[in-house]
């Protein structure tokens, strides 16, 4: 792993209000939100090297100006003096469906028992993990999104943003 962080190369852009994913020149946005991807996430996430690099890449993402960023360490490893911070939550059926929905839409063959128990020992691993756990940041605002839409969170954020940099 050591040698892979010093030589890989992630660039992001934005291509029709769209982000893309570029890995050693190779577009892999849709790739990274595979069902083996999301799977293997927990293990190379909780080993340290990986997580100091990725925080070093979301640091020089953030020097270069306005970022909105989303990650269970976001306010609380990468970007701790962020001005807003909104930690997201929801019950695990309704991000099931949403995981369903979202990262599975290949397989016709969904099983959302299984997609529970994905998130469920993801959630646990990245709680329990030593570095960078999964946690509320203290002045983070919760917001719980199981009954609301993409534009009712968009909304609240912004109504939030707003009221910060009054």
């Amino acid at each position: 792993l050591s040698s892979l962080v010093s030589t890989t190369k992630i660039e992001l852009y934005h291509y029709k209000g769209r982000l893309k994913v570029i890995l050693d020149d190779e577009n892999v946005t849709h790739k990274i939100r595979s069902q083996n991807v999301n799977l293997g996430v927990p293990k190379v996430a909780a080993v340290p090297i990986v997580r100091k690099w990725m925080v070093r890449l979301q640091h020089n993402l953030g020097a270069k100006g306005k970022l909105v960023a989303e990650g269970r360490d976001i306010g609380t490893v990468v970007f701790p003096n962020a001005r807003l911070k909104i930690y997201l939550v929801a019950s695990i059926e309704a991000r099931a469906k949403r995981r369903a929905k979202n990262f599975y839409q290949a397989s016709s063959k969904i099983n959302l028992n299984n997609v529970i128990e994905e998130l469920k020992s993801r959630d646990q691993i990245d709680c329990t993990r030593e570095t960078a756990p999964l946690r509320k940041a203290d002045d983070a605002i919760e917001l719980d999104t199981t009954n609301l839409t993409i534009e009712q969170q968009v909304d609240f954020i912004v109504k939030q943003w707003n009221k910060n940099t009054e």
